[in-house]
């Protein structure tokens, strides 16, 4: 990809705090994200609710569920986290993590400069240690985390929120590949990923065409996360909205139909299993 297509795809990170930043807005917040608001313009709500098939639900859905997945690793003594594509991910800032636990956030260099001083210049603090790595996922980035200081040994909470969408099928499953290699027994992976149908949906014409134009077409989608990670190691949950809305996701509480406005986006939860004993 060249300069011009990272910025488009970094764009869309705007998109995604405009949308959680409008629902933290609401008495009925299904996100608390008071931070949101400090990354984004009106203008980036307007673009991206302009298109009724982007599954604008889909982003709020996603926060929560990465969210939820974090406190509970926390809560189970995990003490790393890796965000890949971390653009304007705010957890970090905002969760109240613990001092001893490291918060990696992975992006292209330059990606997490404007929103680490926009964050600053707002006296946003962390209460855990927050490690920026500035690497392309094309590159080397296992070995630029490990540097960063990053343990593989350690159990990790992986986090790839609104990012398989825009990279090549090929970039996918090498990332993946590499987390499950780097992964310790008792890691775990949260990510949302859309489902093939979305590709071919006939109502979501407009807005892929939409993303084509401005340089940031979705790419990848998979028809079955699940058996995907499952190969390579991982006992996964895959949810789409219609499990969403019956319950079956036990991390979340009930999510407001209002955020169910879309069918064809995977909410994906895995694990590593721990190593056998000998």
């Amino acid at each position: 990809m060249t300069v011009a297509d990272h910025e488009k795809i970094k764009s869309t990170s705007s998109w995604a705090a405009a949308l959680r930043a409008a629902e933290h807005s609401r008495a009925d917040a299904f996100i608390d994200d008071s931070l949101a608001r400090l990354l984004c313009s009106p203008s980036d709500y307007d673009e991206i609710t302009a298109y009724p098939a982007a599954p604008t639900g889909a982003v709020v859905v996603r926060a929560r569920l990465g969210d939820e997945v974090i406190k509970r690793e926390v809560g189970n003594g995990v003490r790393q986290v890796v965000c890949l594509g971390a653009g304007a991910d705010t957890r970090a800032f905002r969760l109240n993590l613990p001092g001893d636990l490291h918060y990696y956030e992975v992006d292209l260099p330059g990606q997490l400069a404007s929103r680490d001083a926009i964050l600053a210049n707002n006296g946003c603090v962390t209460t855990c240690t927050r490690v920026p790595v500035n690497v392309d996922l094309a590159d080397n980035w296992i070995e630029a985390l490990s540097c960063a200081g990053w343990t593989p040994r350690r159990p990790t909470v992986w986090v790839a929120e609104g990012l398989l969408y825009y990279l090549p099928y090929q970039l996918c499953d090498q990332l993946v590949d590499q987390i499950s290699l780097a992964s310790a027994p008792r890691s775990s992976f949260v990510l949302d990923v859309p489902h093939e149908r979305f590709l071919m949906d006939e109502y979501a014409r407009p807005y892929r065409l939409f993303l084509e134009r401005r340089g940031s077409p979705y790419r990848t989608a998979l028809v079955n996360p699940r058996s995907w990670l499952l190969r390579r190691g991982w006992t996964a949950q895959a949810y789409l909205s219609h499990d969403l809305r019956a319950g079956r996701c036990p991390l979340l509480p009930p999510v407001p139909d209002r955020l169910l406005n879309y069918t064809d986006i995977w909410h994906v939860t895995a694990r590593h299993p721990r190593r056998r004993k000998a």
